[in-house]
């Protein structure tokens, strides 16, 4: 397990949903680290979607799950 966590520098992952998310922005305006963007693609609602810039600038706070009305984000730890 310490070899896996070795690999990552961050503490956490974000996870989004992408085939549900509306592309509303909530996570992306209260992302403190600024990790997250809109894609330029589109998902099967029709909606630009939500997508990671880079996961190890994640520090797990939680805005961006929290901020989420339809919950398409997940934090974890690897």
């Amino acid at each position: 397990m310490s070899t896996y966590k070795a690999k990552h520098k961050n503490k956490f992952i974000v996870k989004i949903e992408m085939q549900s998310c509306k592309g509303c922005g909530l996570c992306i305006i209260n992302c403190p680290k600024k990790n997250l963007k809109l894609s330029e693609k589109i998902n099967r609602l029709g909606y630009k979607y939500c997508e990671v810039v880079d996961n190890n600038n994640c520090n797990g706070c939680g805005a961006c799950y929290l901020m989420c009305p339809e919950y398409c984000v997940e934090i974890f730890t690897p």
